[in-house]
């Protein structure tokens, strides 16, 4: 019973290796293949990417601090096998799909809970390894190989994996217990994401810096951990084969694999049969407000936008990174113009026309429309029994894209215009120029969702949302138009920057005025097709 339940635990890991949820059927032998070819070039990738910075760090171990080396490495280790598991384990763990039937089954729980542990552990390990391995390769090239620091190391990453499961279990204990707690999961869900995004692009930034002090100041704080925390130290020298050190943390290891135990053997069943925070509203009598149908439509599209996390965070990240850029262009408005006049120049007129541009490409990274008809899936019949027409339906959907593109756009073009002293013409483009952008790419996202056969077989959101071609030529088309854009003014434009965005206002004018004999013609004949 138990390897069946552990072989079904890795089929849910590799599930979508073997069956393509977006046609809703198993995968051939070949495609499967290729996927898993596919899985073993991003972990050659994963691990060449720790190995260049394992070889940096190796400047360590030629200083005589190979203990501070594997330190070092142990914590990236730690946070990439421990982090980047942790939501999966709060899914696999906890709130799995199958915990009721399998709870309701002559199945013993401790069963249930290790053929759990071992997909976690798996999925942990299969991170972890990606830092540990490239590590002692390096290792063994600048100190050489010996069996007992390969003994020392193979252990040493045992330790890890064991330290990456704890941490992942207790923090999907963690996501598992807030998680039943919350109201608005998907706004938290989006928040959390948008500070871990800023998280990963700030380490970006800084990581060079950080790795340099590190090198630089390495035997001053070599001395400071080894007298304040000579445990450290000891994990440090694990991987040189040093017994003792394998000795103590094996028995840590023991006891660690303990811990979790306990954890879940007394949290398992309240947490997997949890049907989460229920609301109690005390009626009160009250007019509804009645709605117009165009109304009812739109609301319809805000409370699917709002209501997936995944859509918000993959095709309206500009909604939040719009407003952001205006507060910068406040706060920071001499440091933003200098640096777009390195770009473009010190002419004024070139710098409006910088503004202009970033706009527009933030603009560009909203793709809602394009998705939208998809999305419907299998209830697009609710759609089409309704007493309403077909251009109101995909109005609606192209004017939930405007409502949240435009509105930022709108209050960054004011920033944009206060915080830099443009001519009156000038301020005009600033605002006029990016709500064309964003009309023109609402109507080409539509246009796309309709002319490449939305799939609505779908069976998971994420599909239409990240995988449908009509969502990337969205994106990358908007880009590929902005670019041209900026590349023939540079490149032929001989005389001033105001012509040229007149002629560009007249050419974006043109494309929405074609788009919107499409809508109304051939849309809506695609529409009632599907």
């Amino acid at each position: 019973m138990l390897k069946i339940l552990i072989k079904k635990q890795l089929m849910e890991i590799f599930r979508q290796y073997f069956y393509d949820a977006k046609k809703n059927k198993a995968r051939s032998k070949t495609s499967t293949t290729l996927w898993f070819i596919f899985f073993g070039l991003v972990m050659i990738m994963l691990c060449g990417m720790f190995f260049s910075l394992a070889y940096v760090f190796g400047a360590l171990i030629k200083m005589d601090l190979t203990w501070f080396y594997f330190i070092i490495m142990s914590v990236l280790a730690v946070l990439l096998g421990a982090f980047g598991s942790v939501f999966n384990t709060f899914s696999m763990l906890y709130m799995g799909k199958d915990n009721d039937l399998l709870l309701s089954l002559p199945i013993p729980e401790k069963f249930i809970i290790v053929s759990r542990l071992v997909g976690v552990y798996l999925l942990g390990t299969m991170y972890s390894v990606s830092v540990t391995l490239p590590t002692l390769v390096v290792y063994f090239i600048d100190a050489g190989f010996h069996i007992g620091a390969l003994f020392g190391g193979i252990i040493w990453m045992l330790v890890i994996s064991v330290i990456v499961l704890l941490l992942s279990c207790l923090l999907g204990f963690v996501v598992a217990k807030v998680s039943t707690k919350l109201k608005h999961k998907n706004f938290i869900t989006v928040f959390i994401a948008l500070v871990g995004f800023g998280l990963y692009y700030f380490v970006c930034f800084k990581l060079t810096t950080i790795m340099d002090n590190i090198v630089t100041n390495a035997l001053t704080y070599g001395k400071n951990v080894k007298e304040s925390a000579y445990g450290l130290y000891l994990f440090g020298m694990m991987p040189t084969g040093d017994i003792v050190s394998i000795l103590i943390f094996v028995a840590i290891s023991v006891v660690m694999v303990a811990a979790v135990w306990f954890l879940l053997s007394k949290t398992f069943i309240s947490i997997a049969t949890s049907t989460g925070a229920t609301v109690r509203i005390e009626y009160k009598e009250k007019l509804a407000k009645q709605k117009g149908v165009f109304q009812a439509l739109l609301a319809k599209e805000f409370a699917r936008f709002f209501g997936s996390a995944t859509y918000m965070l993959n095709c309206g990240l500009s909604v939040v990174l719009i407003p952001i850029f205006g507060i910068v262009i406040l706060i920071k408005a001499n440091d933003v113009q200098e640096l777009i006049s390195e770009i473009v120049g010190t002419n004024t007129d070139v710098i409006a026309l910088g503004i202009i541009i970033s706009l527009c490409w933030l603009a560009s990274m909203n793709d809602i429309v394009a998705p939208s008809v998809a999305l419907e899936g299998k209830n697009l019949w609710v759609l089409r029994s309704l007493p309403v027409s077909t251009i109101s339906i995909l109005r609606a959907k192209i004017l939930l894209h405007l409502i949240l593109t435009v509105v930022p756009l709108f209050f960054t073009s004011v920033c944009a215009c206060v915080a830099f002293h443009l001519t009156p013409v000038e301020n005009v483009f600033v605002i006029v120029e990016p709500i064309l952008i964003a009309v023109l790419f609402a109507l080409f996202g539509m246009f796309l969702g309709l002319e490449k056969k939305p799939n609505l077989n779908w069976t998971n959101e994420m599909y239409p949302i990240k995988q449908s071609m009509s969502v990337m030529l969205a994106l990358f088309a908007g880009w590929a138009y902005i670019g041209i854009i900026v590349a023939l003014y540079f490149a032929v434009v001989s005389f001033g920057v105001i012509p040229y965005l007149c002629i560009v206002s007249v050419v974006n004018l043109f494309f929405i005025a074609l788009l919107e004999v499409w809508l109304h013609k051939r849309a809506v004949i695609l529409f009632e097709k599907l």
